[in-house]
């Protein structure tokens, strides 16, 4: 009488399969390729900090503590003369930018 197993008593169990050896170059090709591609999808998500970021580096860069100085400089003069000329909107971002700073303090950039 043929049976639905064939001529084992016992069906098999399903077991994994052997342990496959990987080479050490190959993960760690993975890695570095896995971390390129972290970095490649936070420069697309992020561009605005990283504009600026890239701006402070390159005035750094090309002028040394005396650029970082002037640019800082530069943004309190455009941030006052804003102010005195709309006082208003001023307020409004000032006190969102206050707020979005003390969540930072908050939770501790979580």
């Amino acid at each position: 009488m043929a049976r639905i197993n064939g001529s084992r008593p016992f069906p098999d169990v399903p077991t994994r399969h052997p342990k496959v050896d990987v080479p050490l170059w190959a993960v760690l090709l993975g890695l570095a390729g896995r971390m390129c591609a972290h970095v490649l999808l936070f420069l697309v998500r992020h561009p605005v900090p990283v504009g600026l970021l890239l701006t402070v580096l390159v005035i750094r860069d090309r002028w040394g503590l005396a650029g970082l100085g002037l640019l800082l400089l530069a943004v309190a003069v455009l941030a006052l003369v804003w102010r005195l000329a709309h006082r208003r909107s001023f307020t409004w971002l000032a006190r969102w930018i206050r707020g979005r700073l003390w969540l930072l303090v908050l939770y501790r950039w979580r």
